[in-house]
């Protein structure tokens, strides 16, 4: 009596663990039905068991074109290599937490859309799938990756003229014995096209900047200097403009 007992007992708490976490997934898909996000659910083998509206959307295709079909073999370019390191992750159990892809809609547009996983789990912790929340960042990396060429374009163009004049003033300096106002004027000339080659630098090296790869020297900066040198800088802008 004691065995049977207790094997009952271990059964009704499976079967409440069970239906707990079968709430907590109807819960969780009611959330992802509501959000202007793509959502979708995956089994251990890649097949498609929940989409949400936002995902149908977003392709072009109905629920029952997709419930039960491969998602790689269905939305992703050169299928094979995902779903090999899809299958190996399940295998494991292990996933990247973000990452990006590019799907295929309906009309074969292709879309480049940023990620975030977590792996789905039975009551005895036993991987089941996948879930993934995706936004599409297609725009969005376009744009970057073209203000970057811009960037770079700009920045390419700036440094020849510049360092032409960087290069005359060098001259002027050296070979002018100017003194008074004019020296002043050709000193801050020639200290104002260091700057701009600097920024120049730092331009080409935006990727870096962003990434926050690129080494910095830090050593001390006297304010007063600061203060003068852009005080020196406006002081001739408002006097070109009769700024007083």
């Amino acid at each position: 009596p004691y065995f049977i007992s207790t094997v009952i007992r271990d059964l009704s708490d499976h079967v409440r663990a069970e239906a707990a976490v079968r709430e907590s997934e109807r819960r969780f898909r009611s959330v992802l039905e509501n959000v202007r996000a793509i959502a979708v659910t995956l089994d251990c083998t890649g097949n498609v068991v929940f989409a949400n509206d936002y995902l149908l959307e977003f392709t072009g295709w109905r629920r029952d074109e997709i419930i039960g079909t491969n998602w790689f073999d269905r939305f992703i370019p050169e299928a094979e290599a995902s779903k090999a390191s899809f299958e190996k992750n399940m295998a494991s159990e292990e996933t990247s937490l973000h990452s990006e892809r590019t799907i295929r809609t309906h009309s074969g547009e292709e879309r480049l859309i940023e990620w975030d996983h977590t792996l789905l789990r039975d009551v005895d912790g036993c991987v089941t799938g996948m879930a993934s929340l995706g936004h599409d960042v297609t725009t969005r990396r376009r744009v970057e990756r073209l203000k970057n060429e811009l960037i770079g374009i700009v920045s390419h163009e700036l440094r020849s003229p510049i360092g032409i004049v960087h290069g005359a003033l060098d001259i002027l300096q050296n070979q002018l014995a100017l003194t008074g106002r004019p020296a002043e004027f050709l000193a801050m000339a020639r200290r104002n096209t260091d700057r701009a080659l600097l920024l120049i630098k730092d331009l080409l090296n935006l990727e870096q900047l962003e990434s926050g790869t690129l080494p910095m020297e830090r050593h001390p900066v006297s304010i007063t200097e600061l203060f003068a040198t852009a005080h020196e800088g406006t002081q001739l802008i408002a006097q070109s403009a009769n700024i007083v």
